[in-house]
């Protein structure tokens, strides 16, 4: 006979013993003594669910008895003819505590009080009446049902939860984490909390749910911002979880993760953590503060190194076959590529891989012919990079702003010790991970930082532009009026905020006007200085921990703190250009498709001024060449009062040297 069957058979006989004493005291002339209950014989190993919860609760035997008249009226059609006849009352056929004191045994007045087990645990619910003796007595559906051998969850708290159920086999890291928190809930005398810190709330909950399963124990995931307010529904929402422990044992992960108003779960979170007998996860981006219980803090990491390239091997072999480059080799070149830039969870690189899939299908389709094995690998791998960015794509559009990149290395007119410097930029950058951790070159951050100092106009935000363009990066300049605060302490939290988003991989941070930031740290005199001298040294210590490309600018390098100095790898100076770097800046600036009429880009260089003045000039002129004509052409005219409108605004005057010649 299996367990479920000796189940029933073993709850019907106890049912049968409840039965026969209500008929005995209902044909009964006057009160009769109640005859003890005595548990029926099993013969499995597994006891049936009621004895299981007698014993883990700690029934008495007056109490599991009222517990059982109560699942019989649920269950027996007979039970409630047997109670009216008791009564005396045909309306009242209901358990109530006054039918338990008359035919079941060793009764006593205690068993309902609030704190005892029936009323604490949500056995037995009473209903509001006259007295407590004649108020109707019931037994919820979930407890009737564990007795029936039905496993479930309270119909109430299902509306709020999540089973977790991922198949997904763990990365060894991940396992190793798993079976740590199995064993620390095996060893525990008194269960801690288990906060389950990391950016990633699907590996969190992979791992929590590991843990479980080797214990046996279902895990439901309640998001924390679905948790009533600090009351009665709060007070009957933690009775319940504690009456699903009770009955057969079960997990909850609390997630953090989505947004909302801490103050709105904060406390009721709380209330939770401590309430909930059972093992208890919190998933959580930063460590929360402690509570009266214990809490193991549970460092979640993404994958490391080479199980991501394992994870993105084995996604990238599931492609169809249509998709596939080459018969092999071409995984572990995308694989070793994209997991030099980018950190990404269980969920997210899978998502990524399909959306490369499709993406690429799509180019396929376009092209319409059979394309080489090269190419089709440069598709693929074009098609992952740009996957993988959409999927690290930060939420931090209030903090900074997202650069168009419209300029190459090769659009650069710079001086060639400064290009080869750049082109050195994004060699440590493309290949940081091979040095720092192959190669044993190791320290404190693997990241690359850029200081592009120079006078207004000589392009270092072009140079930041194309730097981002030719490592097929996206490029965010930090807004520092959104991201500095008067407030002590969201200065840091804003640019914790800005640096943990770019760690994920596929873009790089521009510092505009760095020495705003970077500033030196003065003598402390006042509360102000010592402020302002944190969030500088937060600052230090944050870029040093960055992992990707940083950039900053400044038009005074000098006053840029000297600790700064000291980390920044590359120094590039963009200095005021020469005529003949004046004369090709002109010829890339007017270029095709502008309509043009003898440009001289020789007499153009005259001019002194740099990049960025060269760009208004051409720009104004266009302007006022369509004024004359929509079809133009521009003429050295239109940039000689140009010239003059741009000197001008710099409170200068044009030289007859400069412009004399032009017509």
């Amino acid at each position: 006979m299996d367990w479920t069957t000796h189940n029933l058979s073993f709850l019907s006989a106890c049912l049968d013993q409840v039965r026969l004493a209500l008929a005995r005291e209902a044909s009964a002339d006057g009160p009769t003594e109640p005859e003890p209950l005595r548990w029926p014989d099993w013969e499995l190993e597994q006891p049936p669910a009621l004895v299981e919860l007698v014993e883990r609760l700690e029934l008495d035997p007056f109490s599991a008895g009222v517990l059982l008249l109560c699942v019989g009226m649920e269950l027996d059609a007979g039970f409630p003819g047997f109670a009216a006849s008791i009564h005396d009352d045909p309306a009242c056929g209901w358990p109530s505590f006054a039918l338990a004191m008359r035919v079941l045994p060793e009764a006593h007045w205690t068993a309902l009080a609030p704190d005892a087990p029936l009323r604490r645990h949500h056995l037995v619910d009473v209903a509001p009446g006259p007295s407590l003796t004649r108020a109707r007595l019931s037994c919820p559906e979930r407890v009737w049902q564990h007795l029936l051998g039905i496993d479930g969850l309270d119909e109430l708290l299902l509306r709020t939860v999540q089973r977790l159920e991922d198949p997904v086999e763990l990365v060894p890291s991940h396992a190793e984490v798993a079976r740590g928190l199995c064993d620390t809930i095996l060893c525990a005398s008194d269960l801690p909390v288990f906060q389950l810190v990391g950016r990633s709330p699907r590996d969190g909950h992979r791992i929590a749910h590991a843990a479980c399963r080797e214990l046996g124990v279902p895990l439901f995931r309640l998001a924390a911002d679905l948790l009533p307010q600090p009351g009665p529904e709060l007070d009957a929402m933690i009775r319940r979880w504690q009456r699903e422990w009770h009955l057969g044992g079960v997990s909850l992960l609390v997630d953090t993760h989505r947004p909302g108003a801490a103050a709105a779960w904060e406390a009721s979170l709380e209330r939770v953590v401590e309430g909930f007998p059972g093992p208890v996860f919190v998933a959580t981006r930063h460590r929360r503060p402690s509570t009266d219980r214990d809490a193991v803090i549970v460092r979640v990491e993404p994958p490391i190194f080479d199980e991501q390239a394992v994870l993105w091997f084995d996604a990238l072999s599931s492609w169809p076959a249509e998709l596939q480059p080459s018969e092999g080799g071409w995984q572990e070149r995308a694989a070793a590529r994209v997991v030099a830039e980018f950190r990404l969870d269980h969920s997210e690189l899978s998502g990524a891989a399909t959306q490369a899939a499709g993406s690429l299908a799509a180019q396929l389709d376009r092209v319409g012919v059979e394309v080489t094995p090269d190419v089709h690998e440069a598709l693929a791998a074009a098609a992952l990079w740009e996957a993988c960015k959409a999927q690290t794509s930060p939420h931090i559009g209030h903090l900074a702003d997202r650069l168009d990149r419209q300029v190459e290395l090769g659009d650069l007119v710079v001086d060639e010790p400064v290009r080869a410097l750049l082109e050195q930029v994004t060699l440590h950058v493309r290949h940081r991970h091979l040095v720092h951790r192959d190669w044993g070159f190791g320290g404190r951050g693997h990241g690359v930082t850029v200081l592009l100092a120079g006078p207004p106009g000589t392009g270092k935000t072009m140079a930041a532009e194309a730097l981002a363009s030719q490592l097929d990066l996206d490029l965010y300049r930090v807004d520092l009026g959104s991201v500095v605060s008067k407030y002590i302490g969201e200065t840091e939290k804003n640019l914790g905020r800005i640096f943990d988003a770019a760690e994920r991989g596929g873009m790089a941070l521009l510092f505009d006007e760095a020495d705003s930031l970077f500033g030196k740290r003065s003598e402390v005199k006042d509360s102000r200085d010592r402020y302002a001298n944190m969030e500088v040294s937060f600052l230090l210590q944050r870029i040093e921990r960055f992992g990707g490309l940083s950039i900053l600018t400044t038009n005074l390098k000098d006053g840029l703190d000297h600790a700064f100095k000291r980390r920044i790898r590359f120094f590039v100076d963009l200095t005021f250009p020469d005529p003949a770097l004046r004369a090709r800046i002109w010829e890339r600036t007017l270029g095709e498709p502008a309509p043009l009429e003898d440009i001289d880009p020789d007499k153009l260089a005259r001019l002194n001024v740099a990049g960025g003045g060269i760009r208004n000039i051409a720009l104004n002129a266009a302007f006022l060449a369509a004024a004359d004509d929509v079809e133009g052409p521009i003429t050295m005219g239109h940039l000689r009062a140009a010239a003059v409108t741009e000197y001008k605004k710099a409170g200068q005057r044009l030289s007859e040297r400069e412009v004399g010649d032009w017509e």
